[in-house]
């Protein structure tokens, strides 16, 4: 009975408390590597144990990293429980939950979150490892993506800057990066000072993937140095290198790197700096790209010797991780540029040597703050100039297509039987505004404005023809209006000037004809012995009647000829007239230029004329009658001269002699501020002038 009794209660302990027994049990003890592996399979925050060396730990920084056989890992140092502290070199076995920080796996103690860091459980194993640095190369650090595993390397450092809480922060280079060493203590200035730009051997943890906090983006790696025991400071080997004979850029372009992978010691002067880290120099044999961080330090036209590695880059050898001293304490000055003027005499220069030429620009591209320009050269070949700061766009507002600049600047030239791009054979970059100068501005007549002028026209014809075609059209609809409208003026005009003249000459001759007849009827009776010569005065006022009714008759059919001037609708009458009289030879002369005259006043000369030609036919009897018209500056002359019978001109007004229309004559010359004058002898014809003024004396 007992023994089932036993049986019982043990059966009832091993249910109950198995399971805490279980609980209870620690995690297996694993590799950084297998741990690694299986997180990456399947992420999991179930606790982890593994076992390894310290090699590094900062409990200050909340930062620390353990390494075993296979590999290593951080781990959180800050508050570990107890008074032993895992120091460097100590064999620790961790056990925590494993999590992401800063962009790397750490281990965290059992309750962390995002906002609370533990540390994890720390235990000091009997057995000890011995966890040696392995060589690596800093610049493959970057595409290694190697985190926590102490290395051993070598630098240059560049610059020392002190940690908050304590510590230095190194800036160190390689021929391929940019490295920061995190140094948990402090030097003294003087040693400081004799660090900078000397070599340096280090032991540390290398971490070369995390976020920007712990990683900036313009470093390739960062390496945790743990004491000053694993640093050692080299300035004997820069010493050595400046104290060996310079090469030449000819000796490291065909032979050195082949047989020297190390520093070499290069001599010559700066030609250019391009900020940050690049500047150039000329040596007696070429010029080579000097890669360093100390362009700031130096000015162009300085003496320097250069300490670096020759690396190849774009088939071009550089010296890269230059380490640079002054020569000498001389003011620098300016290096003398090479000419040239083809793309032959480029390739000669070499590439990165500092040249000077004259070009016409042949495009233009602008990308923000910086652009390229593709340049012909005066004897062949083009040229890409590019430009970024501190070139500004504004040493570029002239450099329109076919502008003509001269170029100076550093030369990179492409490989045998290469092009650059666009088909140019090198490449110039420009050291500032100064080394772009204006030589001729840019023609109008360039190929692209040409086309763009030509494309415009083209357009503008295309366009306006239908419009031309539109115009001529809607103004010669407006020319026929103005034409009707000169037609029915002109008719309203012809109209009233005939009745004026029916009124001043026809009407009134006639009224003073019938006056006479009246006279004639009183006569008859109470004067009978008048009645012949007041018969003959009668007649005469009838025949002077008749002729100026056969004038306005005239007068309509010229109407075209008169408009077209006083000469020609004179001669147009005259021959007329000599139809009725085929007896008498009628001659006209025109003289000089005919003034301008206004239409009444060409209508009375015109009148007057008429009067002393009819005057020569009706009394006169003459064989020949001659008509000179005359134009000058003083005005108009016209001259009618005949020779028939001649008169007395002193009995010439007395209407009984039958001249009539000498009185006309006069009437007609003072409406138009004219003068007649009258010269007759007997049987020896009659000369009449009419002398018209100017119409600028007029006015």
């Amino acid at each position: 009975m007992m023994t089932l009794i036993r049986k019982a209660l043990a059966i009832g302990a091993l249910v109950f408390l198995g399971p805490m027994l279980m609980a209870a049990e620690p995690p297996p003890l694993e590799t950084v590597v297998a741990i690694r592996t299986r997180l990456a399979r399947t992420w999991s925050t179930a606790p982890v144990r593994l076992q390894g060396q310290v090699t590094f730990c900062v409990a200050a920084k909340g930062l620390a990293f353990v390494q075993d056989e296979t590999a290593g890992v951080a781990f959180y140092p800050r508050g570990i429980a107890g008074a032993r502290q895992p120091k460097f070199e100590d064999t620790v076995e961790i056990t925590g939950v494993p999590q992401m920080r800063e962009g790397m796996l750490m281990i965290m103690g059992e309750g962390s979150s995002k906002n609370v860091a533990l540390p994890p459980a720390i235990t000091w194993p009997d057995q000890s490892l011995k966890i040696k640095p392995r060589p690596f190369n800093l610049a493959a650090a970057g595409e290694m993506r190697v985190n926590a595993e102490l290395i051993r390397a070598n630098g240059i450092v560049r610059r020392l800057s002190p940690l908050p809480g304590g510590g230095m922060l190194a800036e160190m280079t390689s021929p391929a990066g940019r490295t920061l060493a995190h140094l948990p203590w402090t030097e003294p200035l003087e040693n400081q000072r004799q660090w900078l730009n000397q070599s340096a051997d280090l032991n540390g943890v290398v971490v070369a993937h995390a976020d920007k906090q712990l990683l900036p983006d313009d470093v390739d790696a960062v390496i945790f140095v743990p004491n000053s025991g694993q640093w050692q400071s080299r300035p004997g080997v820069m010493n050595l290198v400046f104290a060996s004979p310079p090469v030449t850029a000819a000796q490291i372009r065909h032979d050195q790197p082949l047989h020297n992978p190390g520093r070499q010691r290069v001599d010559g002067t700066v030609t250019a700096l391009r900020l940050p880290s690049t500047l150039c120099l000329r040596t007696p044999d070429g010029s080579m790209e000097v890669s360093t961080s100390q362009v700031r330090q130096f000015r162009v036209g300085d003496k320097i010797a250069v300490a670096a590695r020759a690396l190849s880059k774009h088939g071009e050898f550089i010296l890269a991780d230059g380490v640079c001293r002054l020569m000498d304490g001389k003011a620098a000055a300016a290096p003398t540029p090479v000419l040239i003027a083809s793309a032959q005499e480029a390739e000669r220069a070499g590439h990165g040597e500092l040249v000077r030429f004259v070009g016409l620009v042949r495009d233009n591209y602008r990308y923000a703050d910086r652009g390229r320009l593709l340049v012909a050269l005066e004897k062949g070949g083009t040229c890409s100039v590019r430009w970024e700061p501190p070139v500004n766009p504004g040493a570029l507002s002239g450099a329109a297509l076919g502008a003509q600049f001269e170029f100076t600047g550093i030369c990179e030239t492409a490989k045998p039987g290469h092009t650059i791009e666009d088909g140019t054979s090198f490449t110039l970059r420009p050291r500032s505004n100064s080394d772009l100068k204006l030589v001729s501005g840019a023609p109008w007549w360039t190929p692209r404005r040409m086309a763009r002028a030509l494309w415009i026209l083209l357009f503008f014809a295309i366009t306006a023809v239908p419009g031309l075609i539109f115009l001529r059209w809607k103004l010669w609809c407006q020319q026929e209006k103005i034409r009707e409208i000169e037609r029915a003026a002109a008719s309203a005009d012809e109209r009233q000037r005939i009745a004026r003249e029916f009124h001043d000459s026809l009407q009134q001759e006639l009224f003073s004809a019938s006056l006479h007849v009246e006279t004639l009827r009183e006569a008859y009776n109470s004067a009978p012995h008048l009645l012949p010569a007041m018969l003959e005065e009668t007649a005469a006022m009838l025949r002077h009647c008749q002729v100026e009714a056969r004038n306005c008759i005239w007068d309509l059919r010229a109407d075209d000829e008169f408009r077209e001037g006083l000469g020609l609708s004179l001669q147009s009458w005259l021959k007329m007239r000599q139809r009725l009289v085929p007896d008498t030879a009628l001659h006209f002369e025109t003289q000089g230029e005919e003034p301008r005259l206004t239409p009444d006043t060409c209508l009375q000369v015109l009148r007057i004329a008429q009067e002393a030609v009819n005057n020569a036919l009706a009394h006169a009897r003459a064989s020949r009658v001659q008509v000179r018209v005359k134009g000058g500056a003083e005005g108009l002359e016209v001259l009618v001269e005949d020779d028939g019978a001649g008169f007395n001109t002193a009995a010439a007004p007395a209407a009984a002699n039958g001249h009539y229309g000498l009185s006309m004559l006069q009437e007609r010359a003072r409406r138009i501020h004219a003068r007649v004058d009258l010269r007759s002898e007997k049987d020896r014809g009659t000369w009449v002038r009419l002398v018209v003024p100017h119409p600028s004396r007029l006015s």
